[in-house]
């Protein structure tokens, strides 16, 4: 072909037949780099779409990411830790050797001091509110170690007292009759109890609620009311629900008007006499001493829990056999007693 049919390339100088052919791809024209690289993404987009096809999502490639903006990932919303407003302790000795019962008539000026303090009564440990020792508590060891023989008879029953005047503060009695009388109704074992309170006019009852399939197998219930407003006439319902992912006898004190945790009792396993840290949440929890004192007092209960379920079990099948009869304790009869017909 003659060179004058030959046209002359404005970039490279070279001479071509087809020159429009040859300028897409020539190197030195300037809009070769930017047509090479919307190829090169070209490709690597089919390659993408290929393996999303056949493999699945693929992480794209670094060059892929340049100058795209991916989504912004949501942040994981942190559970807010709950405030702690006060810690309650309830310790057990280990020994009988303790200071309040040591020395000269010392039991018998705490009798002196309290009509609440009984001859028979031992002292087995302190309250501490955050860490300051506020208070004494004990059993009645006649009651609880000297019945036996019948345990319809054998009772638990705790008092706690102010450390400073030896002023009572509050009782929680074991009631063996209503105990059983719940116990014969199911295979379990249901302890309930009363409350008795310093400055509250109203016996609190205290009872183990019987749980099954399909609400739950494990762990235990204990449910109480609180007159919680006395000018409003308001109650309150408050549920012990036993945490039993956790070592030792842990409770959560749950609020059933809101479902709200308040508190939570920790059992101490490694304290080898026994001790029960109570962990408050809530402001007005704190503040109400009424409610305070029961947890207090239920936390003295948890060591003895477990011997009192195994008596009912016992007492149940000596009452079947006909080994016992049922004859329950002078001082839980007058619990039982009508107060409307002591008025008539």
């Amino acid at each position: 072909m003659a060179e004058s049919q030959l046209e002359k390339c404005p970039h490279c100088g070279r001479k071509y037949k087809r020159l429009n052919s040859h300028l897409k791809y020539c190197r030195l024209n300037p809009d070769y780099e930017k047509k090479a690289s919307e190829r090169k993404k070209t490709n690597e987009d089919l390659e993408s779409y290929i393996e999303n096809k056949l493999i699945g999502e693929v992480e794209p490639t670094s060059k892929a990411k340049k100058g795209v903006k991916e989504p912004a990932k949501p942040k994981k919303e942190k559970k807010p830790k709950r405030q702690l407003f006060g810690k309650l302790k309830v310790d057990f000795w280990l020994t009988d050797l303790h200071g309040p019962e040591i020395g000269i008539f010392q039991k018998e000026r705490m009798m002196a001091r309290s009509r609440q303090f009984p001859k028979n009564m031992d002292l087995c440990g302190e309250v501490e509110e955050n860490n300051i020792t506020i208070g004494y508590f004990g059993f009645m060891k006649k009651d609880w170690e000297e019945q036996e023989k019948n345990p319809c008879k054998k009772r638990l029953i705790l008092k706690w007292f102010d450390s400073d005047s030896i002023a009572w503060r509050g009782t929680i009695e074991e009631m063996v009759l209503n105990s059983l009388a719940a116990s014969f109704g199911t295979d379990d074992a249901l302890p309930t109890f009363k409350l008795m309170l310093d400055d509250y006019r109203y016996v609190i009852d205290l009872a183990k609620e019987h749980l099954g399939w399909p609400s739950r197998w494990f762990g235990e219930v204990l449910m109480f009311p609180l007159l919680i407003d006395e000018k409003k006439k308001l109650w309150e319902l408050y549920r012990f629900d036993e945490d039993v992912l956790s070592i030792g006898k842990d409770f959560d004190v749950i609020r059933v008007s809101d479902n709200k945790m308040i508190a939570h009792i920790d059992e101490k396993v490694v304290n080898v006499g026994g001790k029960y840290v109570i962990k408050v949440y809530d402001q007005k929890t704190w503040e109400n001493e009424q409610l305070k004192n029961i947890l207090i007092l239920f936390a003295m209960v948890l060591k003895f829990l477990d011997p009192i379920k195994n008596k009912l079990k016992r007492t149940k099948k000596m009452l079947s056999d006909g080994t016992i009869n049922l004859d329950i304790n002078a001082q839980e009869e007058k619990l039982y007693r009508n107060p409307r017909a002591l008025k008539r």
